[in-house]
């Protein structure tokens, strides 16, 4: 019975031990390259004075900013 306890204590300190190693793996800042692929939008809300909405995509990353302004879907609620 002894024997049993010690071994789960030792099994609980190697989860605990590769619990940190995980955490700080994941909580090191690394460059990474993101994909986003934007296929439609549907539904979207007039916001244009007698026509529907010309949307265009922007996405902010942190201080980076792409923005399509210049490619509008012109009179499209669903692009």
């Amino acid at each position: 019975m002894c024997r049993l306890g010690k071994f789960d204590i030792l099994n609980n300190m190697a989860n605990l031990i590769s619990g940190d190693l995980l955490k700080k793996q994941l909580m090191k800042v690394q460059k990474s390259l993101i994909r986003l692929y934007v296929i439609e939008a549907f539904d979207l809300s007039c916001r244009d004075v007698g026509s529907a909405s010309d949307p265009y995509l922007k996405i902010q990353l942190d201080d980076k900013i792409y923005n399509e302004r210049d490619n509008y879907q012109m009179d499209e609620t669903n692009p």
